[in-house]
């Protein structure tokens, strides 16, 4: 007992001190619904990064801000350094728009909202890139189906890595 108590110790600190190879990440992400667009992650501490999302998609502009933790994917069945997952919080702000319903009809409107992620992403070991995978759900205080609806936004996406140490 004490010597697994030991070694939880031991391994949460691990995870704590354990950094994500690089500084700053640009990329793209392929999300739907509304998930598209130019995708940036800044780490300003080993394990704490900010994420910006800037999407287009079925009329909608939508700029999104996440506070993310990440770390590195331990398990004992699976052993690679390259492959951490992330969670994090944050918020939208974005446009709609439907041009497509003809020339006379002008409904466009604002929304804002609160976002989840949760994901993973792998490095490749010896280049700057990296793949992600993940699933954000968000809640909008205004959309064309009603004043309040959420979402799961499910995306793929991919980075060049700034500042790494691959």
């Amino acid at each position: 007992m004490k010597r697994g108590l030991i070694a939880a110790v031991f391994l949460v600190i691990s995870i704590c001190t354990t950094n994500a190879q690089y500084d700053t990440g640009i990329g793209v992400r392929f999300g739907a619904p509304f998930g598209s667009g130019l995708d940036v992650r800044h780490f300003f501490s080993d394990v704490q990064a900010i994420e910006g999302n800037l999407s287009t998609g079925w009329g909608a502009f939508i700029l999104t801000g996440l506070y993310e933790i990440q770390k590195p994917f331990e398990s004992a069945t699976l052993s690679t350094t390259h492959l951490d997952y992330y969670y994090g919080i944050g918020g939208h702000f974005g446009n709609f728009s439907h041009p497509d319903k003809g020339p006379f009809y002008s409904e466009s409107f604002t929304t804002f909202g609160i976002d989840l992620i949760l994901g993973m992403e792998y490095q490749f070991g010896g280049i700057p890139l990296a793949a992600t995978i993940d699933m954000k759900p968000f809640w909008s205080t205004n959309s064309a189906y009603s004043k309040h609806a959420s979402f799961f936004n499910f995306g793929l996406g991919i980075r060049y890595l700034l500042g790494s140490a691959y």
